[in-house]
């Protein structure tokens, strides 16, 4: 008797432990989730309603972590974010610190798409990492110039394009794409332009040259791209000290470092419109001053 007794209490104690204060310990739990997400509805209200970058970029720092806003650039809620096409040809660096860099929410862009020309290229599985789309178009596919130029023009409109960041891109960009996209096609040399550029000056052959020559400064160059190999507009630039160095690729390593802090940080710019640009002058504008037109 005393056994069955003991077991029936068991069994009720369990059905109210287990069941009943569990439904009531869910509903305050649900209650709480529910708080908390008013708060986070309040946040997004505040950052949305930010008419600037830089209004919505300082909210973001006080009441959003960065790995949040991050997501919501990928997932195209605000205004602000640039769509920008990546065109490699090999691994794909550059590319990658870009990438890194609007993931984290550090520059007002998104990387929509990675093209490529070589079947091969390490940037290809640098965006497959990242879930960043990939086009392989190689120019010895298609008969001429204009079907070439045609092909790379569908995508970008496919993927709603506004910037094209050359990094590390082998082959000369069609007319047709440089005049349709002007002063939104970027490049990066591993030089301080206007010298060790031009035609046949490339990877580690601008490195080389540099060495050859005893320079003592060397470093990466932003410029927007013409007609001309190496030649528009220069956006940036950024001096490193190669006075030390006893080979050309210890220059090509220290200069690559920097090759990654410039890029994604004159994309951010050029996304916000900190750019003057007047013939192949180029001014960069202070927070203070009104968007380039």
């Amino acid at each position: 008797m005393y056994k069955i007794l003991l077991l029936l209490v068991l069994i009720f104690g369990w059905i109210y432990f287990r069941l009943i204060r569990g439904t009531r310990r869910r509903g305050k739990l649900h209650g709480r989730e529910l708080l908390r997400e008013s708060f986070r509805a309040r946040r997004r209200e505040r950052i949305d309603g930010a008419e600037t970058w830089d209004e919505r970029r300082r909210l973001r720092d006080v009441v959003y972590p960065k790995r949040r806003i991050a997501s919501r650039f990928l997932r195209g809620d605000t205004m602000d974010v640039k769509r920008v096409a990546a065109l490699c040809s090999h691994g794909g660096s550059n590319f990658a610190a870009i990438a890194d860099a609007a993931s984290r929410g550090e520059i007002p862009i998104q990387v929509a798409v990675m093209v490529h020309n070589n079947a091969r290229a390490g940037a290809k599985q640098k965006a497959i990492a990242r879930g960043i789309p990939t086009e392989w178009v190689p120019r010895k596919r298609f008969a001429d110039e204009e079907a070439y130029a045609s092909r790379l023009l569908e995508i970008l409109e496919q993927y709603r394009i506004d910037i094209i960041a050359l990094a590390g891109f082998m082959q000369r960009i069609p007319s047709e794409v440089i005049q349709r996209y002007a002063g939104r096609i970027t490049n990066i040399h591993p030089a301080l332009l206007p010298a060790y550029g031009g035609r046949g000056f490339y990877g580690m052959k601008v490195h080389q040259a540099v060495f050859a020559a005893g320079a003592k400064v060397s470093g990466p160059t932003v410029h927007l791209v013409d007609e001309e190999y190496d030649h528009g507009p220069i956006l940036l630039q950024r001096a490193v000290s190669i006075a030390d160095c006893t080979c050309p690729e210890e220059i090509a390593a220290r200069v690559l470092i920097e090759e990654h802090k410039l890029y994604p940080e004159v994309l951010g710019l050029l996304a916000r419109e900190r750019f003057r640009i007047e013939g192949d002058r180029v001014t960069l504008l202070s927070e203070e001053e009104p968007a380039a037109p």
